[in-house]
């Protein structure tokens, strides 16, 4: 039984390692409306990075596995750690780029 939760283990380990590498070579654009000082009408929250990740790349991250301290509200480039595992964390590049 232990073998076997083991075998598991290293399984889900290597599985978030190759998406791990997936995630960090790309970069999503998200589009979205903003204002004349570049100031987002409303936010963008890790459900929205989520989907753009699912659209873009085909992999499916949950949005709870996407750290955000805050939505974000301006146009621009952030970087947004993405929790893949208990040790495991990639950085995704997301650009939020103006709706025309």
């Amino acid at each position: 039984k232990k073998r076997i939760e083991e075998h598991r283990r290293k399984k889900k380990l290597a599985l978030a390692k190759d998406i791990k590498k997936k995630i960090e070579k790309v970069s999503i654009t998200i589009k979205a409306k903003a204002g004349q000082d570049d100031k987002l009408f409303g936010a963008i929250t890790a459900e929205d990075i989520s989907k753009a990740i699912k659209e873009d790349t085909g992999i499916e991250i949950d949005k709870h596995q996407i750290i955000l301290d805050q939505p974000i509200k301006k146009l621009g480039t952030y970087k947004v750690a993405v929790r893949l595992d208990e040790k495991i964390n990639a950085v995704l590049r997301v650009w939020i780029v103006r709706e025309e």
